[in-house]
This record gives structure tokens, sequence and C-alpha cells, in this order.
């Protein structure tokens, strides 16, 4: 999966700490199965670029607690939590073998951001 213009534009919209708080989210995502492969890694890279963070922001995000990460994520608008349930799904078909655990992952995420699954799916 390829990051669009859309993203860029979406993304253009965030606070860094917004972005801090997706960049960690995405992070988890990729984790979740377990096997970090190459094509993962390398979206992972993309989305950092597009991220536009320093080094410091991206090392201030690992400092974030994850009930702050939920919050802050649950609090975005609807069109943001949207965006970031794109992401994450990017991520985990990244590698394009969707297993169980990130099925569970996806699931999991999009209940606690208050992301309704079947508006992503219509994306």
């Amino acid at each position: 999966m390829e990051i669009t213009d859309l993203d860029k534009l979406a993304l253009a919209q965030y606070t860094v700490h917004e972005k801090q708080c997706i960049y960690q989210a995405i992070y988890a995502a990729m984790l979740s199965d377990g096997d970090t492969g190459s094509s993962e890694l390398a979206l992972m890279n993309k989305m950092v670029d597009m991220f536009g963070l320093t080094q410091e922001e991206l090392d201030e995000s690992k400092a974030l607690v994850p009930a702050e990460l939920t919050r802050d994520i649950r609090d975005m608008n609807y069109l943001k939590r949207l965006h970031v349930g794109v992401l994450l799904k990017r991520m985990v078909m990244a590698d394009a073998v969707v297993t169980q655990r990130e099925k569970m992952f996806i699931q999991h995420f999009y209940e606690k951001f208050n992301i309704p699954a079947e508006d992503v799916e219509r994306l």
C-alpha cells in the first residue's frame, strides 16, 4: 500500500502531538503480528517521512502513555479518526498477509478509537 497525496493533505491538518499519537499506533500495528517484514519497515519509513516529525519529536512520542494516546486519538474529529483507521489498516496489509492477530489488533484499536470499521471498509 502506498502513501497518497490525500494522505499528505490530511496529515497537514494534524498537530505534532496528534502525529506522535498516530506514529505510536502505527508502530504498534507494525509489531502486532510478531514479524516485522521489509515491506512493513518500508511503509513505516514512508509514513515517518510523510509525518515530518523530527527525531526529537519521534523520541518524545515514545513517552506517550497508552491511555493518553488512546484518549487523544479518540478526541480527534471523525475524519481524522477515520484516516487513522486507514493508516492502521495499510500497515497490517503492507506484507499482503493479514494474520488473525493483526485482525484482532485492528478491531481492538477501532473500538478504542471509536472508528467505525464499516466506514474504513468503504474507503
